[in-house]
């Protein structure tokens, strides 16, 4: 779904397959993309499915910002939150949320060896790890 950045009124929507996530896929939506809009000030958030060297390498090469979750089985996101695990539960990276606060960094990392310079942010959760110790013994 495309949204006005200003006024947030939908542009354009579109949908596919959740089996979907091959770099083909995301090809055909950003040749589309291109062909109908501008692209100038616009970002593409995609789930993490589509998160591998090539779909990241394709929107890097089209200048494409994008956004995108990084599943934790992943070495990339695993180094992430070790660089970050013994700071991260500060009061200088407090995220106010409508529920329990959280900690979050923001960082810019180099991917996976490549060239591709990308924003990296860690959010940690101090109420969901007391949740899950607390399942664990009690279980």
């Amino acid at each position: 779904m495309l949204f006005g950045k200003t006024t947030k009124p939908s542009i354009y929507q579109t949908s596919y397959s959740s089996s979907l996530s091959d770099v083909s896929t995301l090809e055909y939506t950003t040749a589309k993309f291109q062909a109908l809009f501008d692209q100038t000030d616009t970002a593409f958030i995609i789930n993490k499915a589509f998160y591998n060297q090539k779909n990241l390498n394709l929107l890097s090469s089209k200048n494409i910002q994008f956004l995108v979750s990084v599943p934790f089985t992943n070495n990339f996101a695993k180094e992430q939150i070790v660089q970050e695990r013994e700071t991260i539960d500060n009061l200088k990276n407090l995220v106010l949320t409508n529920g329990d606060p959280i900690r979050g960094v923001h960082k810019c990392r180099v991917w996976e060896k490549q060239s591709v310079k990308l924003e990296v942010y860690v959010f940690f959760d101090p109420q969901r790890i007391l949740n899950e110790r607390m399942n664990y013994f009690c279980s």
